[in-house]
């Protein structure tokens, strides 16, 4: 075989090849355009020009095209879709990213018993869109004094729902939502009685139980630089519905002015960090 029959037996073979070896857009203005495809995501596609030998990536509105043909000869049409909006399998994926259990420790809590104290928050998302959640924070406030010259010692509970109206996964979300709360544990205080018995006052030392039960308004800001990592505040106000106690020493002289009045508002407050998973 001569070197001139080689030359043409390999241009016959391999220009069919060449000649197919591309993808090609079909677009709305019912033109095409020959390209190497680099990317498709919901808003543009990536390209470079078919046989553009300073290799330039170039970019179009995916609006703009119809129908792509691939290299294999596989053809795909476009259907006219909102480019910001993610698809069902989109947000799913989304939602296992972020997962749909939260546990946060609390080395912050605050309430208006007891600036010092410590806390855990466990929190379940709900539904497919991620937008309910159930919450359960626990919270023990320390014995320290208050303005009153009282000292307590609380055990906080507080579940209840959530809700984020734009989903709880992304970068910064704000929830809110109602619950209920408990409160268990002891005051201590010292206090002048008034005695019946010896017509005059005495000055006694105070150790009582305390119950609290109330409902409560939360308000969540979740900051989560990554699918796993959460940290953020949490704020509750709430009103008692319940206020029990018992002084000690055989007398039933009830708390007045301080912490634990059944009128006084509720706040507690959680700096929390996390895990989400």
């Amino acid at each position: 075989m001569s070197l001139r029959t080689l030359y043409f037996s390999l241009f016959f073979i391999v220009f069919p090849v060449l000649a197919f070896a591309q993808d090609v857009l079909y677009k709305k203005d019912k033109t095409t355009q020959k390209v190497t495809l680099l990317e498709i995501t919901n808003r543009i596609i990536t390209y470079k020009e078919w046989g553009d030998v300073e290799d330039v990536e170039r970019v179009i509105d995916r609006r703009k095209v119809t129908k792509i043909k691939y290299q294999n000869g596989q053809e795909e049409l476009l259907a006219p879709t909102a480019p910001t909006r993610l698809s069902r399998t989109q947000r799913k994926k989304s939602a296992e990213e972020y997962g749909r259990n939260v546990i946060c420790v609390s080395p912050i809590f605050m309430a208006n018993t007891s600036i010092m104290g410590v806390g855990m928050i466990y929190e379940r998302f709900l539904g497919n869109r991620d937008i309910f959640s159930f919450s359960f924070p626990v919270a023990y406030s320390f014995d320290n004094e208050n303005s009153n010259t009282r000292y307590s010692t609380m055990l906080w509970m507080n579940p209840g729902g959530r809700f984020y109206a734009t989903t709880s996964s992304g970068k910064a979300r704000f929830g809110m939502g109602p619950s209920l709360f408990f409160g268990l544990g002891h005051e201590r205080y010292s206090d002048w009685i008034f005695s019946s018995q010896s017509q005059s006052s005495e000055f006694i030392e105070v150790d009582q139980p305390v119950f609290i039960m109330g409902a409560m308004a939360n308000f969540s800001l979740n900051f989560q630089p990554s699918p796993k990592l959460v940290t953020g505040f949490d704020l509750g106000l709430g009103v008692p519905f319940v206020v029990e106690d018992g002084a000690a020493r055989g007398t039933t002289n009830p708390t007045y002015g301080g912490a634990m009045d059944g009128d006084f508002p509720l706040v507690n407050f959680h700096f929390k960090i996390g895990y989400r998973f």
